[in-house]
């Protein structure tokens, strides 16, 4: 696969690929480095993304053989949201993977990051998005929403609506039960 473009974070997604290594060969490929003779950085994992980050808390490589019972496609729906309608391609064989996996959420990518040109030892199998969009996380508009509460400040307690009858309210009831009290035992 040459490449494809990332889109939107209206929704957050995941990329799933097939990842053609050896076990002893997978912790150099998923660890970023630094040449110490040149002080240039190398991360073979997003390298072979096509990128020059990622944000490894937003990654996860495993054996896919460990998620036989419970299922990848399960565990993508389950534990974290993704949608499997939205799954591209269509009935991509994401249960009946073996080997080494590579989930991709889109928060591990730059926020400048517009395509993925995946290359060996990835091997794109599927991307799917998650059930409900990502949140709006616009600031408010309105000039209530700014500002802070003071430390130590008090409630008002005739604010708000509905509040001035509590007090007549337990009155009255403390006066009938006096009442009702005084009949019953005279």
């Amino acid at each position: 696969m040459s490449g494809f473009e990332i889109p939107p974070q209206s929704r957050p997604g995941v990329w799933v690929f097939h990842v053609d290594l050896p076990e002893h060969a997978l912790d150099a490929f998923k660890t970023a480095q630094t040449d110490e003779a040149t002080g240039r950085h190398h991360w073979p994992l997003a390298e072979a993304l096509g990128l020059n980050w990622l944000d490894p808390e937003h990654i996860e490589l495993f054996d896919a053989n460990m998620m036989k019972e419970y299922g990848l496609s399960r565990y993508l729906s389950d534990a974290n949201g993704m949608d499997l309608s939205t799954m591209n391609p269509a009935g991509a064989p994401i249960d009946r993977l073996s080997g080494t996996v590579l989930l991709l959420f889109s928060k591990a990518l730059p926020e400048d990051a517009t395509y993925i040109t995946p290359r060996a030892p990835l091997e794109f199998v599927a991307h799917l998005e998650a059930d409900q969009p990502a949140p709006d996380l616009t600031p408010l508009p309105s000039a209530t929403a700014l500002g802070h509460v003071e430390p130590g400040g008090r409630a008002d307690a005739g604010a708000g609506p509905g509040r001035g009858w509590i007090l007549p309210l337990v009155f009255l009831a403390g006066a009938v039960l006096a009442t009702l009290i005084f009949l019953v035992v005279s």
